[in-house]
């Protein structure tokens, strides 16, 4: 039996589907604004819980150092497990997990430096860490201009849960002798040899822009000896305000990393061993604003460079991280 449909039975029906799709859009709204609270409170807690903000001497954050380390050996490579016991010990007070008290950056980073000016530990399982003021905002602008100027762009070299992630963003790498202050930088902070870091590189995303889920660490099949094995460290530092969006946000740590100019993320996506940590899993969300970042990994064993300007290699970059720790010291 077929039955007739009036006009007016046809707005009715029109206004009905409306009503239904207002609804689903306030909920679904309803839903994203409590997942993003959520989150604020999770991360605001961590920080609560597991923050650390000590002091320290260093360079490219304004401050100057009486350090004599030698910017290609690692200050605490040669511990023994004692020693490294001891340093967990000296370390409890600062770096612990509520639960069950036990420190665990030393899974991941054991020569760490905890008196780096501006650290913050922000998540301890696995460590994850922000350090104010790591670059000054002069040398945050002029990264940004040695991007255009000075730097080659190809690809980034990241590993995803599925096939492949989804990047829209534009990556340069830069030459090692350019980048002295992320050189010196990060080789106090973590205590890395340089000769184990990747080529530097610079990241930009505009407006709408992304990197979905994925891994730093390398997957088994792709390890090289020639090419430094496993990544160990993930060193990032912010060149730009972003008023909205374009959070580095962990998946299975409620943890959201909002960028500030001349803040550095530092966390370890494999443990010391070289076994990959599943667990910093993380992604870039959508920018509303164009967003900068300064980036290395750091290998387990020293890194030929294959990927930058033809003149990049580490001899030269260890050259002006000497140079610059110098003339920071006269």
């Amino acid at each position: 039996m077929l039955y007739a449909i009036s006009s007016h039975d046809v707005e009715t029906l029109k206004l009905d589907m409306l009503r239904i799709n207002m609804r689903l859009i306030f909920y679904s709204s309803l839903f994203l604004s409590f997942e993003i609270c959520l989150s604020y409170c999770m991360n605001h807690l961590n920080t609560k819980m597991y923050s650390v903000k000590v002091w320290g001497k260093g360079f490219g954050s304004g401050s100057s150092s009486s350090s004599s380390t030698s910017p290609v050996s690692s200050k605490k490579s040669n511990k023994s497990n004692k020693e490294l016991n001891d340093l967990d010990n000296k370390s409890q007070s600062k770096l612990k997990i509520k639960s069950n008290g036990k420190s665990t950056f030393h899974k991941h980073c054991p020569t760490l430096d905890e008196s780096y000016p501006g650290l913050r530990c922000v998540h301890s399982d696995p460590p994850i860490y922000e350090i104010d003021n790591f670059f000054t905002k002069e040398t945050c602008d002029r990264m940004i201009l040695d991007a255009d100027t000075k730097g080659v762009s190809v690809n980034s070299k990241t590993f995803s849960s599925m096939t492949s992630s989804h990047r829209t963003s534009t990556t340069w790498y830069l030459s090692y002798k350019d980048v002295p202050e992320l050189l010196s930088n990060a080789n106090y902070l973590t205590g890395f040899d340089i000769q184990n870091f990747e080529e530097p590189q610079i990241v930009r995303y505009e407006m709408g822009q992304q990197f979905s889920w994925h891994y730093d660490a390398i997957p088994k099949s792709l390890l090289r000896d020639e090419n430094g094995n496993q990544r160990l460290a993930t060193l990032l530092i912010y060149l730009n305000d972003v008023d909205s969006g374009g959070s580095t946000v962990f998946k299975d740590l409620s943890l959201s990393i909002q960028p500030k100019k001349g803040k550095a993320l530092l966390f370890f996506p494999s443990f010391i061993d070289g076994k990959p940590d599943d667990r910093t899993e993380h992604a870039g969300q959508i920018a509303f604003d164009t967003k900068w970042i300064a980036q290395i990994w750091i290998h387990e064993s020293p890194y030929t460079p294959s990927l930058g300007p033809d003149d990049s290699n580490i001899e030269d970059g260890i050259k002006a991280v000497e140079t610059l720790r110098i003339n920071n010291k006269n």
